[in-house]
Parts: structure tokens; sequence; C-alpha cells
């Protein structure tokens, strides 16, 4: 009898893992299904062509996440197109996704100086060093808008301009000696505020 009862609830048991397996891979498609519609480069309704782009992004990282996505559809828009206010547009959308993120601060603070808000540039540059102090990447790039910030500095603002000069110098010497050969009003405005010569080499 023993042995009977164990040949009779096999099949049951080899059905529930079944059932159980099937569930969990519907939860998994169901789950996919909804990233895929959500991702801001998969998604038709939020996919953005910048001039004669492909929606395409630069990094397939930013297909996943809204953020990212902006700010690199932002970059085409100044960078290959300059469509500045457009840059700006998107920009600000990619803060709006991620507001704690310094970069998209930043690339704002850029395309804001480039469309002519000058007002916003210093106040999203100054947001970036808040959120950034010490990232060398983020702090080259509020490196450009040196002259729009420094046009109406306080003591705390050049500062932080300092800082970022230091923070490039000890690890991005040579984006910094190419930023300052191409940049005249960002060297000027260093050299202003009393480094005049940041990098060896620079002032030649």
């Amino acid at each position: 009898m023993q042995s009977t009862g164990n040949r009779n609830t096999r099949p049951f048991g080899r059905w529930a893992v079944r059932l159980s397996c099937a569930a969990l891979l519907a939860m998994g498609l169901a789950a996919f299904g909804a990233i895929v519609a959500d991702a801001p480069g998969l998604s038709a309704k939020s996919r953005v062509a910048v001039g004669l782009d492909s929606w395409y992004p630069q990094s397939s990282a930013a297909l996943y996440n809204r953020s990212l996505y902006m700010l690199d559809r932002a970059s085409a828009a100044s960078l290959r197109w300059q469509e500045e206010r457009l840059s700006l547009k998107l920009a600000l959308a990619g803060i709006e996704a991620a507001p704690a993120n310094a970069y998209a601060w930043s690339v704002a603070a850029i395309a804001a100086a480039s469309a002519g808000f000058d007002d916003f540039a210093r106040t999203a540059a100054a947001r970036s060093r808040v959120l950034a102090p010490n990232t060398a990447r983020v702090a080259m790039q509020r490196l450009v808008l040196a002259d729009i910030e420094l046009q109406a500095a306080d003591a705390g603002t050049r500062d932080g301009v300092r800082h970022d000069l230091e923070v490039a110098r000890r690890h991005e010497p040579d984006a910094l000696d190419t930023l300052l050969r191409n940049a005249p009003p960002t060297a000027e405005a260093l050299h202003r505020l009393g480094a005049s010569e940041p990098v060896a080499g620079t002032s030649g």
C-alpha cells in the first residue's frame, strides 16, 4: 500500500513543479516586458532623434536609463548639431529623471550657457559642485564655465572653482591643458583668479 501511494503522488509533484516554473517564467517575461516598455531608448514614445541622428544613444547603457538617455541626446544636440535650446531642454529632462546626478547638472549648465542663460548656468554648475566636488570628469566640465561663474562670484564660488582646478590638475592634466589652450575665456578667468599657470606648459 505504501508503494502504491507514492506512485500516485509523484505525477502531482511533477505537475506542481512544472506549474511553479511556468509561473516564474511568466512573471519574468512580464517584468522584462515592463522594462522594455519603459526603456527610454526602446519605447517609441520616448525616443529622441536629434538633427539627422538616429534615436540610438552612443552608450547602450542609456537605452535603459532615462536620465542617461536624455543626457546622451543633449550632448548630441549641443556638440553635433549646435541646437543649444534643445540640448538644454533634454538636459533638464535628465535632471528631472535623476536630480542627484551631478553630471546631469553640469551638462545642463553648459547647455544653458551656450543658449545664453548665464544665471541658470551658474546655478546648475553650483548644484553640480555640491553633488560631486571631487569627481574629475565633472570638475572639468565645470571649468568650461569658469569665465561665466566668476563674473558674479562670491568667495564660495571662487573657492569652488579653485577646487575644481586642483582636482583637474591632479587627475586630468592633459584634458585641462587642452581646455586652457582652446578656451581663452576660461584661461583668462582662471588667470584673474590667481592661477596663471594651472598646468605646466599652458602659458606658452
